[in-house]
């Protein structure tokens, strides 16, 4: 409305400063009195005068015929002038409500959208809740045999058979007494890619026993007796692919890692948490 007001005020104020006739100053009249005072008047013969009269008559006459027909065309101009404000008015107020339809429409629209976003996302967690209750799930296990002697084996923990395709394991130590090689490197290295050649159905609820190790059989004797004094850490540790009969196109998998703990005879979950993780 500030905009449409001021267009306005630059509208007339031009129309009425060409309109408003120009008025001598109050100074400006009183000099031009004492002008007239003081110049003499010559004296004209009656010869003289009656040419200038009938000049001054047909002067007056023309003048008079001008005025009256700028009179008559006066209103004409008004009407006009008054028709190009008025449409030039309604020109700018027709573009400022186009302007607020369409940021008004934009925002619906970008609102609908968000929302539509919102509603899938729910959707497709929703979708993902339903299929995580009823998928396969397989984990790792490493359980205890006797003295030292462990196996390791994969149980299903879901509601669906799980199609093990490839299990990767792989064994090493590291150094307890240095900083730098105290801990197992990142990424995990597993080896070139392989799949079985005959897949292995683990149906929900049960487990299949993939090694067993005897850790004085598997390790080297000095190895081993560094174990024994907790100078180096032994790590069992892999990954397990499989599929689940609700996607078949997608292959899930499970990282594992574990050490032996001396002290406590067990293998303990443990390492860079890039080696342990489920999908």
């Amino acid at each position: 409305m500030l905009f449409i007001a001021t267009l306005l005020l630059l509208t007339i104020n031009p129309a009425l400063q060409q309109a408003k006739p120009s008025i001598p100053s109050k100074k400006e009249a009183v000099a031009q009195n004492d002008r007239d005072k003081e110049t003499p008047k010559p004296q004209k013969s009656d010869s003289e005068e009656s040419p200038n009269a009938t000049r001054g008559g047909r002067s007056e006459t023309k003048q008079k015929s001008e005025s009256e027909k700028q009179d008559t065309n006066q209103p004409k101009e008004d009407m006009l002038y008054r028709a190009y404000l008025w449409s030039t008015i309604v020109g700018v107020i027709g573009g400022l409500l186009g302007i607020a339809v369409i940021y008004f429409q934009t925002k619906h629209v970008r609102k609908s959208a968000e929302a539509a976003e919102t509603a899938a996302l729910a959707a497709k967690a929703n979708a993902d809740a339903v299929v995580n209750a009823e998928r396969a799930w397989v984990f790792s296990a490493m359980e205890k045999l006797g003295p030292e002697s462990f196996s390791l084996k994969f149980t299903n923990h879901g509601k669906t058979p799980a199609e093990v395709i490839d299990i990767k394991q792989r064994e090493t130590w590291t150094e307890l007494m240095d900083p730098d090689k105290r801990e197992l490197p990142v990424p995990p290295d597993y080896g070139l890619e392989t799949k079985f050649v005959q897949p292995r159905i683990i149906v929900p609820g049960k487990f299949f026993v993939y090694d067993n190790t005897m850790l004085a059989s598997v390790l080297p004797g000095e190895i081993y007796s560094q174990l024994k004094t907790s100078r180096k850490r032994y790590f069992i540790y892999g990954r397990v692919q499989y599929r689940d009969l609700i996607d078949r196109t997608r292959v899930r998998e499970t990282g594992f890692c574990y050490f032996w703990s001396p002290l406590l005879d067990e293998f303990i979950i443990g390492g860079p948490s890039e080696y342990t993780y489920y999908t």
